[in-house]
């Protein structure tokens, strides 16, 4: 671009030096990867649809994360605790956030990592679920597993038997 580019980008030591720029830039972001992580656990309560936002594919310049497997860099019970104390609204944004998260085919390859972290999810919250069963509290985790939850554990499970 620009008249600006690489002479001889074919030659083998320019793609040493390529991969080498590339796995230098990965380690780096995987290294910060925990601190961004209990960042955007904190957003989930300060700012929901900034959290939101971040994690899905959308037209706003927020959705940082939607191609990147953050989730599973979240403690669960931290999750857990910070899903349970949101308000009702923001209850159901985050859940919705799970099935638009996994619903573009192209990015859940990135994403298929997340999948041991949304069954562990899935687990911990049924054993909320039925400790609560009796309230209003319970149902609502019910209807976050069932419609939000499950189906992306299906949709990554669909990766993990076709790779």
């Amino acid at each position: 671009m620009g008249g600006l580019g690489f002479h001889e980008h074919d030659t083998e030591d320019f793609k040493e030096f390529s991969r080498y720029i590339n796995e230098k830039t990965e380690e780096s972001t995987s290294d910060k990867m925990p601190e961004v992580a209990c960042e955007l656990l904190k957003l989930m309560k300060d700012d929901n649809m900034e959290f939101v936002r971040k994690l899905i594919f959308s037209n706003h310049g927020q959705n940082t994360f939607y191609q990147t497997p953050i989730l599973s860099h979240i403690d669960i019970d931290d999750f857990v605790a910070k899903l349970l104390s949101l308000n009702g609204a923001d209850f159901r944004m985050t859940g919705s956030m799970f099935k638009e998260r996994y619903s573009v085919d192209t990015f859940n390859h990135t994403l298929k990592s997340e999948l041991p972290w949304l069954v562990d999810l899935c687990t911990a919250l049924q054993e909320k679920q039925d400790k609560l069963s009796n309230k209003l509290s319970g149902y609502r985790i019910k209807i976050m597993i069932e419609n939000d939850i499950q189906p992306s554990i299906d949709v990554l499970s669909k990766l993990e038997t076709n790779s």
